[in-house]
């Protein structure tokens, strides 16, 4: 199985264990706002959709495309960076 799929899959559990924990546990928000089950089933199964679709493109595409400009960066970019990124003692901010 690819990355992909894996982070599809995840997604989904995800968002099938919130649409569980609101329908099952939480009862009294959906009955005061007269929610039937049927609409939160059919809610729940939408929210499993989109999180099937849009998963991979909120998680692997943005990591791969870090890991990808961290690989290009030369040795000397990133030793810079990391120590321009720690603060001296005494800063207060960051000046620039």
């Amino acid at each position: 199985m690819s990355i992909k799929t894996i982070s599809r899959i995840v997604g989904s559990v995800i968002a099938i264990a919130v649409v569980v924990g609101i329908l099952l546990f939480d009862r009294a928000v959906i009955d005061d706002r007269k929610i039937s089950l049927e609409w939160g089933i059919a809610l729940g199964i939408a929210l499993v959709i989109v999180a099937f679709l849009i998963t991979p493109y909120v998680t692997v595409v943005p990591y791969r495309w870090m890991r990808e400009k961290i690989r290009g960066a030369a040795a000397s970019d990133l030793v810079a960076a990391a120590i321009g990124l720690s603060p001296r003692p005494g800063d207060t901010c960051c000046h620039f």
